[in-house]
């Protein structure tokens, strides 16, 4: 049964919203194929449209989860600057059961994208940014209220009432990734020689698909080729590994058993060692040994039987 507040309808539009989501991550990642926050970003929609898929068949959430929280108000409503044209950024209605700091990473993904010219620039508005005041030539805190007719960001600052039309090189994300500074990178892990290799099966996000275009089609392609390769030199170590450790354990087997020869402790005897004793003669087997003793033969009666 669903709950009150969430029907069906909506369950089904937000699972449309969530896809249309998942389809602009997976052109990021396109771009940006080796960016691990986009990919944990299509992992967890990845989550988040089959647990909705679910509630769908179900027919809604179950009673005991709690309904999705409307996003926080702002402080203060931003100001209309008069070369505004748009002042609202596009819906993102994320589930109650996305994770807090996903739901984060996707809104500063969202923020990032745009001031890097590979979203539309809409998605900027709400982003905390630090802007060039023309009057002094300073710095300010301020969030991006609105974008202009011809693409600029509107930014209003902190803590005065105004708002001001500003080129894209005078704006700047607020934080360590965009204030101008050296942002230390994670090493790439370097895999240890008895690590064992990892194969992984191709991402979801580079899966051609009948409504992707012939570049999209082509970029696929190409990622598709270098991931194959990857995957292809994993297999070559996995099988090296395996022949290494097998030529290991057949020449552990075998130097198991102590044998006679060049370097191994023990000297290998002549055939033309003498033999100790005082009868011992060269060239003659068995000699310095004693004569062979024999037991005495003894009589062995049978019991005759009853």
């Amino acid at each position: 049964m669903a709950e009150e507040g969430t029907s069906p309808e909506e369950l089904r539009a937000n699972l449309r919203e969530y896809e249309e989501q998942l389809e602009q991550v997976g052109g990021l990642l396109l771009d940006d194929p080796h960016n691990d926050e986009y990919k944990g970003i299509y992992e967890s929609l990845t989550e988040v449209i089959q647990l909705t898929k679910e509630l769908v068949a179900e027919g809604g959430p179950s009673p005991s989860q709690p309904p999705a929280q409307p996003q926080a108000p702002t402080a203060a409503a931003p100001l209309i600057h008069p070369a505004a044209a748009i002042t609202t950024a596009p819906d993102l209605r994320l589930p109650s059961i996305l994770p807090p700091t996903v739901a984060a990473q996707i809104r500063s993904a969202r923020h990032r994208a745009a001031f890097a010219g590979q979203a539309p620039a809409a998605w900027a508005i709400g982003a905390p940014v630090q802007a060039i005041y023309r009057e002094d030539g300073q710095w300010y805190n301020g969030v991006v209220s609105a974008v202009s007719v011809s693409g600029k960001f509107i930014v209003q600052y902190e803590g005065y009432d105004q708002a001001e039309e500003v080129e894209r090189e005078e704006v700047r994300l607020r934080g360590a990734e965009a204030n101008g500074g050296y942002t230390g990178v994670v090493a790439p892990k370097k895999r240890k020689v008895n690590e064992e290799v990892a194969l992984e099966e191709m991402p979801a996000w580079l899966q051609i698909k009948p409504e992707d275009d012939e570049k999209v089609k082509a970029k696929k392609k190409k990622l598709q080729k270098s991931y194959k390769s990857k995957q292809r030199f994993a297999r070559m170590d996995v099988q090296t590994k395996e022949k290494a450790n097998s030529w290991k354990n057949f020449v552990s087997g075998k130097g198991s058993k102590k044998k006679p020869g060049f370097m191994t402790g023990h000297k290998k005897e002549s055939i033309f060692k003498v033999p100790d004793g005082l009868g011992a003669r060269v060239g003659v087997v068995g000699s310095g040994k004693p004569m062979t003793e024999f037991g005495h033969a003894r009589r062995h009666d049978f019991a005759a039987d009853a």
